[in-house]
């Protein structure tokens, strides 16, 4: 709509904390939590989104997009996207639990911006990466119980979407190149040396 002459989205206001923050302020609901993300994902994804922007085509425009000095990486990501089947799954793109708010009438999912129709694991194997990356900072106050704790998030949450998905390990693992290679693309300097090394271990593969 415009207001004023500016011309905007309009989005409802959703009251409640994030998945997130539940974590934080009762760190005893992780595996609630973590099941409850991967439920969320997996309704997500049992919707058709036909008219939405191809998944595969962003990510090949984000792979594309890395620098030359990348070559190798850019090779063969490309190459191993091509060998991965398409789909037309409502995909969000940028799935973690900040993204979902807990309301009084049950949880939201927002920040749609990055969108997309895909294949559920790759869309799985983006929110694991997300899960994953970047480490706590030194010195961090409990930062082993942190680090431990997202672990134990992160194997949560995959055993339950698989299990829902009926898919097996494997079958998300083989998406982990390309999007590793696509998040590279975005340039957060916190995680760079974590994607490069699981880049270059995928690649060793």
């Amino acid at each position: 709509m415009e207001v004023d002459g500016r011309r905007g989205i309009v989005f409802e206001r959703v009251e409640g904390p994030t998945l997130l923050n539940r974590i934080a302020a009762q760190p005893w609901r992780l595996a609630w939590a973590a099941r409850r993300l991967a439920e969320l994902q997996a309704q997500m994804h049992a919707v058709s989104a036909p008219d939405f922007p191809s998944q595969r085509e962003e990510l090949v425009r984000k792979i594309r997009n890395l620098p030359d000095e990348a070559a190798t990486v850019k090779e063969r990501a490309l190459a191993a996207l091509a060998q991965l089947p398409d789909g037309d799954s409502l995909c969000h793109g940028d799935f973690h639990p900040d993204n979902v708010v807990l309301t009084a009438r049950g949880p939201i999912v927002i920040d749609w911006a990055a969108t997309v129709r895909g294949h559920p694991l790759a869309d799985a194997a983006r929110t694991s990466l997300l899960l994953q990356v970047g480490a706590v900072p030194p010195g961090t106050p409990g930062r082993w119980l942190i680090e431990a704790g997202r672990a134990l998030f992160h194997r949560l949450y995959l055993r339950r979407y698989l299990q829902l998905r009926r898919a097996a390990r494997t079958q998300l693992e083989v998406w982990r190149l390309p999007i590793a290679a696509a998040r590279l693309e975005e340039g957060i300097p916190e995680e760079r040396a974590w994607l490069l090394a699981l880049v270059r271990e995928r690649l060793r593969r």
